[in-house]
């Protein structure tokens, strides 16, 4: 039976080294990269930590497409479909704010979704219909869950502790134009020094880099109080605090503005500085961290 693809569309198997003179498709490794699979995998596995299942429906720059309608009408429908199963759907920038979001409701009369905004800030703006996967950065991704097992949260935490190690030494997240972890900050602080800044990237990246950093904090606070962990994150927990000061700070200089204005070149020296010891402390902190997990 072929596998169903999130919009209920059977795939068509490939398989490696299997002739393809029948004129059947073959796609390697890099383009599957380049079309989101790696994107796809990592939404699988966050809440795959939780015990929950899930599906993934992600196309990058959709509306390049010549199906993009249908697709995103399939979409609007099957997020209705997964509301009134009881599931909320995590969606890409259901709101004005370029992050993931909380589409838990609909009104059919209005044609909207109502949302709720990443970072636990309440409700947003109802979003139409018509708008989903439009935003600055045209994306349909949307994140379907399906069920949820039990899983020990010993292994949960552990999981997801091993997650930020490999994340801080792998060199991106999901597309190699944008770099992550340690090669993150180096990229950061090397424009900072002496090389090119967008004003408005580098306002948005700071403010995102501190409430990132708030919130791992807080984590780890948590985790350090739990079963097989007490007392264990003390450093790595310290070392992340500061980072979040060390971020809100230069947050606080270049205040996040659309339109760039809040930056000027005055700043770099100072903003590297801060980066460079942000990345001293993050880097003693996820040493600690590799320990602690073995």
């Amino acid at each position: 039976v072929p596998k169903k693809d999130p919009m209920g569309m059977d795939y068509l198997p490939v398989y490696e080294g299997e002739d393809d003179s029948d004129g059947g498709l073959k796609i390697s490794a890099e383009k599957i990269q380049k079309m989101g699979v790696k994107a796809e995998a990592a939404e699988l596995r966050l809440l795959d930590r939780i015990g929950v299942a899930s599906d993934v429906l992600g196309i990058d720059n959709q509306l390049a497409l010549n199906t993009a309608e249908p697709l995103r009408l399939a979409a609007v429908d099957r997020i209705r479909r997964s509301i009134d199963n009881g599931f909320g759907v995590v969606a890409w920038a259901p709101t004005p704010m370029l992050e993931c979001g909380i589409i838990n409701g609909y009104d059919d009369g209005d044609g909207v979704f109502f949302v709720e905004a990443c970072g636990g800030g309440g409700p947003a703006d109802p979003l139409k219909y018509e708008n989903l996967g439009r935003s600055d950065v045209p994306m349909l991704s949307c994140q379907f869950p399906l069920a949820r097992i039990d899983v020990p949260e010993e292994k949960t935490i552990r999981s997801s502790l091993a997650v930020g190690v490999a994340e801080w030494n792998y060199p991106f997240h999901i597309a190699p134009d944008y770099a992550s972890g340690r090669k993150g900050f180096e990229n950061l602080i090397a424009a900072l020094r002496d090389g090119e800044v967008n004003p408005f990237g580098l306002s948005y990246i700071l403010a995102v880099y501190h409430d990132a950093r708030q919130n791992l904090a807080q984590y780890l606070a948590w985790v350090n109080g739990r079963p097989g962990f007490e007392g264990k994150l003390e450093t790595a927990l310290a070392h992340f605090r500061k980072t979040a000061d060390l971020f809100g700070e230069m947050a606080r200089i270049v205040p996040f503005d659309p339109s760039g204005a809040s930056f000027q070149p005055a700043m770099r020296p100072q903003l590297a500085a801060l980066a460079e010891e942000a990345k001293s402390l993050e880097e003693s902190a996820f040493t600690d961290i590799a320990r602690i997990i073995g």
